[in-house]
């Protein structure tokens, strides 16, 4: 599938708000989705270098609910989320430290796939996140920052899933 886009990409730094990629960060009331979780939530939160809404209160959005409820029924073995474009894999516990699972998932498909690991995102506070409630609830979860926005980087994501199909497989 190729994907078009009405103008250049850039970093969001670069952008403001109404600019239509920047736009499609956010459901139809305005709500950055990845800041709608129960995981430190904040009415007001960050993306970038941007005050955003994350909602009246955690879960508020039905795509964030439906994830919920989704996650909470299914209890996957490990979440992986795919974002663009910090160029490395991140867990982000709410609080604290990531548990040991979400580390060993966390370095598993970062050294398989080439990528730079970090056990927070070290670019600013990062709060409402799905990563952070997952981790809350046992399940080991880490976000994919593709180098850039407009390329899937087969070949190394590729190698990063079959490495957490490794590690999660089942001996017979």
């Amino acid at each position: 599938m190729s994907w078009s886009f009405p103008s250049p990409i850039r970093t969001a730094d670069e952008l403001d708000l109404s600019d239509p990629i920047v736009r499609s960060r956010f459901n139809a009331n305005g709500v950055d989705l990845n800041r709608n979780f129960d995981c430190a939530w904040e009415r007001r939160a960050r993306w970038r270098t941007f005050e955003v809404d994350a909602g009246t209160k955690p879960f508020s959005e039905p795509e964030t609910a439906t994830l919920r409820d989704f996650f909470l029924a299914e209890e996957p073995t490990a979440v992986v989320f795919f974002h663009s474009a910090s160029n490395g894999v991140f867990v982000e516990p709410c609080a604290g430290q990531a548990p040991a699972g979400a580390i060993e998932l966390l370095r598993a498909y970062g050294d398989a796939a080439g990528y730079s690991v970090h056990e927070g995102f070290p670019h600013y506070d990062v709060t409402g996140n799905a990563v952070g409630w997952l981790l809350d609830r046992g399940i080991p979860a880490i976000t994919v920052e593709l180098a850039t926005h407009d390329d899937v980087e087969w070949e190394r994501n590729l190698a990063g899933v079959n490495a957490v199909l490794r590690l999660y497989a089942v001996s017979d």
